[in-house]
């Protein structure tokens, strides 16, 4: 349940499954599954920011420009799958999902270019890249770390 509930009152296990598919089968929680030879092989968690209450993005949402901003959270690829444009479609279906469910701009948190190799790949991979979402005409915004660039993309 990361991002959707105070940490100290987050389910877990089973209890966080059947939570999960709660704000799902609400309209509260979206995502979406690339599968190659139908295999899953990305995914892509996606949400309008203000559902993300405990999000490392939280004390900077001031910086989204409304309430209809949507994030793009987690974006992982399996490393066998990498370099097939697999990231590219699923930040393409992002982009159109959040477009259809009324959001006007779509935040992502990419590793910064210049950050690129400086961790482990199994810990830094799962976020994206900014060449990548610069691809889709991504704007940087803020550089919260090392770590996260923040972009964004007017719809």
């Amino acid at each position: 349940m990361n991002h959707r509930s105070d940490p100290k009152s987050c389910p877990t296990g089973d209890s966080a499954k059947v939570a999960l598919l709660e704000e799902i089968k609400s309209g509260k929680a979206y995502g979406l599954i690339a599968f190659f030879n139908k295999h899953p092989a990305g995914w892509c968690a996606i949400d309008p920011v203000k559902t993300q209450i405990g999000h490392d993005y939280d004390l900077q949402r001031k910086n989204a420009e409304s309430s209809t901003a949507w994030m793009i959270h987690c974006l992982y690829v399996d490393p066998v799958r990498r370099g097939a444009g697999i990231s590219k479609g699923l930040i393409k279906s992002a982009i159109d999902l959040s477009r259809s469910n009324g959001a006007t701009e779509l935040l992502a948190f990419p590793i910064p270019e210049n950050s690129v190799g400086k961790f482990p790949e199994d810990i830094a991979e799962f976020s994206g890249r900014f060449s990548t979402f610069k691809k889709f005409n991504f704007e940087p915004k803020t550089r919260l770390d090392d770590f996260y660039q923040v972009v964004s993309k007017q719809l």
